[in-house]
């Protein structure tokens, strides 16, 4: 696992490199420059080619991420009810192999699954706390 302190706030950690499967965390962002930054990785697997998704604790306007430069109709969007809910589709996402980018939001208890996941998975797990 590497851990890269990008300034005194911002913590990345990654348990192997993001282009060939694994986890990324992301924390210590603003709201406004934690979605840029997802955006930019959203954009990044949709410009290889990949479909995307998003499930966060809070809803997700599509309006939101259509601006940021993302293509909304290649991104899955959900917002499940609680935490044991958001791990199951996180899971189902992962092993159906059709979803090359998945991005957890606000669910910071499922960190330990998503790192156990990310070793069995060539899709990129994204999660900010």
């Amino acid at each position: 696992m590497d851990t890269t302190m990008t300034d005194e706030t911002t913590l990345v950690t990654t348990t192997r490199a993001p282009s060939t499967g694994g986890a990324v965390r992301i924390r210590g962002l603003r709201p406004n420059d934690a979605r840029y930054v997802l955006a930019q990785c959203i954009i990044a697997a949709q410009s290889r080619g990949e479909a995307c998704a998003v499930v966060s604790a809070l809803p997700e306007s599509p309006a939101m991420w259509e601006r940021a430069g993302v293509v909304v109709g290649r991104l899955l969007l959900s917002t499940p009810d609680h935490a044991a809910m958001a791990q199951e589709i996180v899971e189902t996402l992962v092993r159906s192999g059709a979803v090359g980018v998945v991005i957890v939001r606000g669910y910071a208890e499922m960190g330990p699954a998503i790192e156990a996941l990310a070793h069995r998975t060539a899709t990129r797990l994204i999660y900010a706390d």
